[in-house]
């Protein structure tokens, strides 16, 4: 079986990440919550100042009328900062960019009811090719680009996957991530990408930003616990921290709120 790859220049545009909509419900109920919170609201920060939609039943709308159904009151605004380069996409530029994707994969030959695969890190071109193949009403299969060739042919083989979008290098991107950035977008708020793991540059990003929500997945928990360099203030903007993957103990939940003692965790 002969696959279509578009490898993608590192850094292409900005900055982001993000994949499946499958859990409306859930996202609307996390931008809801994402909405009550009292961020700074400033260019940098993550306050929350638009009033996400309501829709108790929001499958009814496509994705991009979820992510974007208050693009005029947004559209300014910076939707996305990648955390490495300071770049900053705002939300017109995001909507924009993501239309120019479903352009170039449907010059691919992709359309309604085929299948994408995302092979692709914390990065810009997550989001776009995800948003783009959603406007062509094409699926996007994720896979982690640590796989194996047989892991990725397999995997493509099984969804059926008509193009592959990646780059030459690649970090994985975690479902709860993807959760908190659709339900981020929906709410109008900003959101810093962190292409990599660095302890020390999320406490500058979150000093920075005045971070409020963060998804981790559970290695990055016991790593923050058990840092002897993390305290309290270092991360006190955050109100929430979502976590997935695998359980957590807990101790381990008790020494994680011990170093951001203002958080709720949702785990």
């Amino acid at each position: 079986m002969w696959i279509p790859v578009v490898i993608l220049p590192h850094l292409f545009l900005t900055n982001s990440s993000l994949a499946a909509a499958a859990a409306a419900r859930e996202f609307d109920l996390l931008g809801g919550w994402i909405d009550g919170l009292h961020g700074s609201g400033g260019a940098g920060g993550v306050g929350v100042p638009v009033q996400a939609p309501r829709h108790r039943d929001p499958s009814d709308l496509t994705l991009q009328d979820y992510c974007f159904q208050n693009l005029p009151e947004v559209a300014s605004r910076p939707c996305l900062i990648d955390g490495q380069s300071s770049a900053v996409d705002s939300y017109a530029e995001v909507e924009e960019l993501s239309r120019r994707a479903a352009a170039g994969l449907g010059l691919l030959g992709v359309g309604k009811g085929d299948v994408v695969m995302n092979l692709l890190r914390n990065c810009p071109e997550f989001t776009f090719t995800f948003l783009g193949a959603a406007r062509l009403g094409a699926a996007t299969t994720t896979a982690n680009p640590f796989y194996t060739p047989h892991e990725i042919h397999r995997q493509a083989a099984a969804a059926g996957t008509k193009v592959i979008v990646t780059e030459a290098r690649a970090i994985l991107v975690t479902s709860v991530a993807q959760q908190v950035l659709l339900a981020g977008m929906r709410a109008g708020s900003v959101i810093v990408i962190m292409r990599k793991f660095d302890l020390g540059a999320l406490v500058d990003l979150t000093r920075t930003h005045g971070v409020t929500i963060v998804p981790f997945v559970p290695p990055i928990v016991v790593e923050i616990a058990k840092s002897p360099c993390i305290t309290a203030d270092d991360l006190a903007s955050i109100c929430m921290v979502m976590s997935g993957a695998a359980p957590m103990g807990r101790d381990l939940q008790d020494a994680i709120m011990a170093k951001i003692p203002n958080a709720v965790l949702d785990c």
